[in-house]
């Protein structure tokens, strides 16, 4: 990647756990995986599929086709922009090439997330999202996130997965938005470091130690009971095994 300016962004990727809508998340698989089949949306809705791209990115795209041995695809651009199941990447596997062959097709038994059946998870679903920001040496910091999901677990949890609702703009569900918040306000005066490396750091953990419910005084379930309950519910209905005389669960 060329800056073009004494200030080369070094890309830092990090992969973060997110809640999304369920069923809004089911209506983009489908969409994709009907659109994606059609003849005449083969490049989008444009004929070329770099239409609309300046030269730079044309080149930087070119050049990860190349790297990848891969053709540059409309519909894979595409999918990039949702975020990974949790059956289909590991957390800290940062190569796309690994993404599991089954992440745009309709989420069945086995991936229909275990935590939507308890009371307040209904309608969500957490996947794995990307955070990449590039910092440079003149202070400026550029982030990107597709699909950004909410964060943080409090009493207001199914008013922030609602698709009309701006995650980046509520500080309560979202991180990126909460660290926005933060510093509107109180400026670097409590920064350790006044340097765009201080800003990357700080936004980066409050990303990774999250879905949390710390924000709110623990007025909702943590991840941690959440799933406790659904292996005790795994527990109860695991089918007997037999070794011997003796029965097991």
């Amino acid at each position: 990647m060329h800056s073009g300016i004494p200030g080369f962004p070094y890309p830092c990727n990090v992969h973060s756990p997110s809640f999304y809508n369920l069923q809004h998340f089911e209506e983009q698989l489908e969409a994709w995986t009907i659109l994606s089949k059609v003849p005449a949306l083969r490049n989008g809705p444009t004929r070329d599929v770099l239409e609309g791209f300046s030269l730079d990115q044309i080149d930087d795209l070119q050049w990860r086709s190349d790297h990848l041995r891969k053709p540059i695809d409309f519909w894979d651009m595409v999918k990039a922009d949702l975020p990974y199941l949790m059956s289909n990447c590991s957390i800290g596997d940062l190569n796309p090439r690994n993404r599991g062959s089954t992440d745009v097709q309709p989420l069945d038994a086995e991936t229909r997330p275990a935590l939507e059946e308890l009371r307040y998870f209904k309608n969500s679903i957490m996947m794995i999202s990307h955070f990449r920001p590039f910092h440079r040496s003149d202070g400026f910091l550029l982030t990107f996130q597709p699909m950004p999901g909410v964060d943080y677990l409090g009493q207001s949890f199914q008013d922030w997965i609602d698709p009309s609702n701006d995650v980046l703009g509520d500080p309560d569900a979202s991180a990126i938005a909460h660290t926005a918040h933060t510093f509107l306000k109180g400026g670097t005066q409590h920064w350790h470091r006044k340097t765009v490396e201080w800003l990357m750091v700080y936004l980066i953990t409050e990303i990774v130690s999250s879905p949390n419910n710390h924000r709110q005084g623990n007025s909702a379930p943590s991840l941690t009971n959440g799933y406790h309950s659904v292996a005790v519910d795994l527990v109860r209905c695991a089918p007997m095994i037999r070794v011997g005389r003796s029965s097991r669960y």
